[in-house]
């Protein structure tokens, strides 16, 4: 915050008050200050007597000097959260303190300090996909600190600690489908020279990188990250860390179709935890290896490790593996024929992911939903609860869900709109076939059925031009077929595919998807893994070319043109 002359004079009224405030404080009052402007978005008692202490601040001075700048209104509460107390700035007064720090010559050894406490806070942190006491709101509310450390230690080059908090953060990317953000950063330090960083720490961000490309359904890339992890585990002699590793593999294969080459990993990974003594995890295992049976058509026994799984992972409380087994209590009562159970139980799954914030829980919650409403015969439900399913996974970057959502509406559609049925199964297909994915066979068979209704109905030479047009469809255009609604929207939908819309790039096109899903700016950069200014820069082109002035104009626009 500049002091010039030439500046607006609501500003330097701002400045010359804050200038004024500042001369009043006491010395070790401008030193608390000043040091407390490295925290973003808040900090705890705790957290401020940690990294503003040294030789002229005692700790024991904090809570005092704290009170002090809090009754001059300089510092505010925030509210009362799972640490205690927290206090933040406004930002006004953060960029005013911070240019103090800055003079005082004390911004590297404060933020030197501020990366140590953020590497403290993510000690115990497990890894993303696991089942554990549900802590993670700690977490959560440091978020912004952590990644501003984290951009702290790739700046510095220190790749062991950015390694350490990326796979800390890693956490959070996966339980808010940040998974583009969490790739960007893990492939931006896993690049660097492999002598910088543990072999430890490196094997662990591997394991993190795998599993977030597994989140976004980039498979091949998935298996040969976590492949790599495996090594350095077993060259570590790790078999608590390579269990982890096993778990994430074993979701990759089942994915890429080969359950039975998947089976193994999750049983290797079941028995090195029962070893261990690592319960949550052996339960976790069980889950997954219910999943691979009930896709082989082997209910009774995936309905049995379903059951032990959900009863073992009770002491911890609520968490993904809760999901999970919900999930698949839901589809063995409809398996089964027990149709309000399974609504029932899939209802709970979709409740306590939203709970708890998990969006891949979601996502699959919902897809499960509209699979049990369509085989029950409500394709109008079924089409709602799909495109609800496949809008957060686009907005996650979850291709894999992005492709079994179009094939449900394919099975929505194959009897009242039978071309469009073919081409978002065609559309499906060549993402797959993109992603290294293959059908489950239950999964195969069901589109099957599915698409021969549609071809009995649409005739050989219309069939033969909706696969040529359903191949022919970029990603998006796809999801947009399929969100299109019935009739004329539809169709002008499908005869936009193929073409620009108004002259936007694809890049811009992306970020006019992302505001039609009604996210700012912030929101929209951390997606696309771009700054908050080239995202203000791509609006500004958009508007131009749409001839609109707001965000909502250029979502009509989106949405009448289907992109949105």
């Amino acid at each position: 915050m500049g002091g010039s002359r030439n500046a607006p004079t609501r500003h330097q009224t701002l400045r010359a008050t804050l200038d004024w405030s500042y001369q009043l404080l006491s010395e070790p009052e401008r030193k608390l200050l000043r040091r407390l402007a490295v925290f973003c978005s808040g900090w705890t008692l705790a957290a401020a007597e940690e990294i503003t202490r040294g030789k002229d601040v005692e700790v024991n001075q904090v809570p005092e000097l704290l009170e002090q700048l809090l009754d001059k209104s300089l510092v505010v509460v925030e509210d009362k959260g799972p640490q205690g107390m927290r206090f933040h700035f406004l930002e006004t007064i953060r960029q005013y303190a911070w240019e103090h720090l800055d003079q005082a010559g004390e911004v590297m050894e404060t933020r030197e300090r501020h990366l140590s406490w953020c590497l403290q806070l993510t000690s115990d942190v497990q890894p993303p996909g696991m089942h554990h006491p549900w802590h993670a709101a700690d977490y959560f509310q440091e978020q912004d600190n952590l990644r501003a450390a984290l951009q702290w230690a790739i700046e510095q080059g220190n790749a062991d600690a950015g390694l350490r908090l990326a796979v800390a953060l890693a956490h959070i990317w996966y339980m808010r489908g940040h998974y583009s953000e969490g790739r960007a950063r893990l492939a931006e330090l896993l690049s660097l020279p492999e002598s910088i960083s543990a072999p430890e720490v490196r094997a662990r961000a591997l394991t993190s990188a795998g599993y977030l490309a597994y989140c976004e359904g980039d498979l091949k890339v998935a298996q040969e990250l976590l492949e790599e992890s495996l090594r350095l585990w077993d060259a570590l002699s790790n078999e608590e860390r390579r269990a982890v590793s096993l778990q994430a593999l074993g979701n990759v294969v089942r994915f890429r179709g080969d359950l039975h080459g998947a089976r193994p990993l999750f049983e290797e990974a079941s028995v090195i935890n029962a070893r261990l003594g690592h319960r949550m995890r052996e339960a976790m295992n069980l889950a997954l290896m219910a999943q691979v049976l009930f896709e082989e058509g082997d209910v009774a026994h995936a309905e049995a490790l379903n059951d032990r799984s959900f009863i073992a992972l009770q002491p911890a409380g609520p968490g993904w593996g809760t999901i999970l087994t919900l999930c698949m209590f839901g589809r063995v009562a409809a398996a089964g024929g027990d149709h309000h159970t399974a609504r029932k139980r899939l209802e709970e799954s979709l409740e306590l992911s939203r709970e708890l914030g998990i969006s891949r829980g979601v996502v699959w919650s919902l897809y499960f939903l509209a699979q049990h409403a369509l085989a029950q015969g409500d394709a109008r439900r079924a089409r709602t609860t799909f495109a609800e399913s496949l809008r957060l996974a686009r907005q996650t970057g979850d291709h894999l869900a992005t492709a079994f959502c179009i094939e449900g509406f394919a099975g929505a559609l194959a009897v009242t709109q039978p071309g469009r049925a073919i081409r978002l199964a065609e559309a499906a297909a060549a993402l797959r076939e993109e992603l290294g994915s293959t059908m489950f066979p239950t999964d195969r068979q069901r589109v099957e059925r599915w698409l021969e209704v549609a071809a009995r109905g649409l005739g050989d030479s219309a069939a033969a031009v909706a696969w040529r047009d359903g191949r022919a469809m970029s990603l998006d255009q796809a999801v947009a077929y399929a969100l299109a609604g019935d009739g004329p929207a539809a169709e002008a939908v499908h005869r936009f595919a193929g073409r620009s819309f108004a002259g936007l790039t694809r890049r811009e096109v992306e970020v006019l998807r992302l505001v039609a899903l009604a996210q700012s700016n912030r929101e929209i950069a951390a997606s696309l893994v771009l700054s908050e200014k080239t995202v203000e820069r791509h609006l500004s082109h958009i508007f131009a070319k749409l001839q609109v002035s707001s965000r909502s104009g250029a979502t009509r626009a989106a949405v009448q043109a289907g992109i949105a």
